[in-house]
């Protein structure tokens, strides 16, 4: 381990959390991980007023949207690290990558000459059903690749990931 990063450790479920904001954030949602509370907090871009609380009878979304804002408005700095929205354009590269060196020959084929773009990885995540063994060393790879990613991104701001164990039931 290097000794000029701090360790952060995560619950198995705050990590897949955290792999789900990674992959697959909305754009109109921000996620943030909490670096004290080792959990990743989603916020909403619906424009809510923070010099005034809602009002008690005001939709749910809009007050805790508005407790959130707080606390990331209100907390120390470096508390909360903003996490990238998702570069649809990564995903793409891991399917190209995934398909010139781990899929099946059928699976190749059916996308040789297709393009790299968002039809044709949602063709591409549909296409896995079809394909078992594809959608088990898919799901392998593309674990890796955004762990690889999400350990590139938290060492840039100083910290080394571990996931804790989940205790045996």
């Amino acid at each position: 381990m290097d000794e000029s990063r701090t360790t952060l450790t995560l619950s198995p479920d705050d990590y897949d959390d955290l792999r789900t904001a990674f992959a697959e954030a909305d754009p109109r949602i921000e996620c943030y991980l909490d670096i004290d509370g080792a959990e990743v907090i989603w916020c909403s871009d619906r424009e809510v007023d923070l010099d005034e609380p809602p009002a008690p009878d005001a939709p749910d979304w809009k007050r805790k949207t508005y407790e959130r804002r707080m606390m990331l408005r209100n907390s120390r700095k470096g508390r909360f690290l903003e996490i990238p929205p998702h570069q649809r354009g990564k995903a793409r590269r891991d399917m190209k990558m995934f398909l010139d060196d781990k899929a099946s020959t059928p699976l190749r084929a059916q996308f040789q000459d297709a393009p790299t773009d968002q039809n044709t990885y949602r063709q591409f995540e549909d296409a896995l059903e079809h394909h078992p063994e594809d959608r088990r060393r898919w799901t392998t790879f593309h674990r890796r690749r955004l762990r690889e990613r999400i350990d590139e991104w938290l060492d840039l701001h100083g910290y080394e990931l571990v996931v804790e164990t989940p205790e045996a039931t």
